[in-house]
């Protein structure tokens, strides 16, 4: 009988906890079809904030869905010329058949690319699970060297994030700086935030010095801002601050008063719940960040 009452108390718990995910969901996600992340860019456009388009989906093993995935990237290429937004796209290695065949992978992200340099636009690399990160770093590398219109994702939580950064500026990478989403082991990872933000600042400080004079510092953490914004000073770097939609709309404002340039990161999906709840679980303060965002 007592497990009986736990196994009901804990599907009650989940059933709330995934409801209030889903209403708090509504405000970094911008629904389930293309149209409603058009919608969200023109609201983004309409207040100073580069729009960047992420259609979700991720760790893919069916080859029909991927090419679903690179119909679905041409679409929104062809939705934002139509629209002529300021926006770009960002995609997942995995999502485009990395998880099945990296030379796959690597010709369906070529087509993509092909498409949007038909349009002028930018193409952005996610970062995901380590366990693809070297994969995804070498097939950055190979691309660059033959289009300029693509960005590459680099987590400050990873151990050895110096060294990749080191190795991509060598390729003449664009650069986006993050902090890191996935559940990973503590040899991979720093696990403290405060080691996070430590690493963060150090690779942060490394572009700013170092970089190709085209990067994105992709954070909500108003002290690390803070810095970017006084090395902007000293060092008249070209970038660009990054945030999700939904959070810190009011420091957005701020930066685009400033002068700054911003982009905004748009997900949209069917996948939206399912996609929420494993970031929050990865990492449950994202649920206090999107919380404190609303009230």
């Amino acid at each position: 009988m007592d497990i009986l009452i736990k196994s009901n108390y804990d599907d009650t718990m989940n059933t709330i906890y995934e409801q209030l995910v889903a209403k708090i969901a509504k405000r970094w996600i911008a629904g389930v079809e293309l149209d409603d992340a058009i919608m969200a860019c023109k609201e983004a456009n309409s207040i100073g904030l580069h729009g960047i388009i992420n259609y979700l989906g991720e760790d893919i093993l069916d080859r029909d869905i991927v090419k679903g995935a690179v119909k679905e990237y041409k679409s929104i290429l062809d939705a934002i010329e139509e629209e002529r937004l300021d926006c770009s796209i960002s995609l997942k290695s995995t999502q485009i058949g990395l998880a099945i065949d990296e030379v796959e992978c690597r010709n369906n992200l070529k087509e993509i690319l092909e498409y949007a340099s038909s349009y002028r636009k930018f193409i952005w690399i996610d970062m995901e699970s380590s366990k693809y990160l070297e994969k995804v770093v070498n097939m950055y590398i190979e691309v660059r060297r033959s289009y300029e219109n693509v960005g590459i994702a680099l987590q400050s939580y990873i151990r050895d994030a110096p060294i990749y950064l080191a190795q991509l500026l060598d390729a003449n990478a664009i650069i986006r700086l993050t902090k890191g989403a996935y559940r990973e082991d503590a040899s991979i990872v720093f696990k403290s935030k405060d080691m996070i933000d430590r690493n963060y600042i150090k690779l942060m400080e490394f572009l700013f010095k170092n970089s190709n004079d085209n990067f994105a510092i992709a954070t909500h953490d108003p002290k690390i801002i803070e810095l970017a914004e006084n090395l902007s000073k000293m060092y008249r770097c070209k970038f660009e601050f990054q945030m999700l939609r939904g959070i810190r709309d009011d420091l957005k404002k701020i930066l685009v008063g400033k002068g700054y340039a911003v982009g905004e990161y748009i997900p949209y999906g069917g996948k939206a719940l399912e996609y929420s709840i494993r970031r929050i679980k990865e990492h449950p303060t994202n649920i206090f960040l999107l919380i404190r965002s609303i009230v």
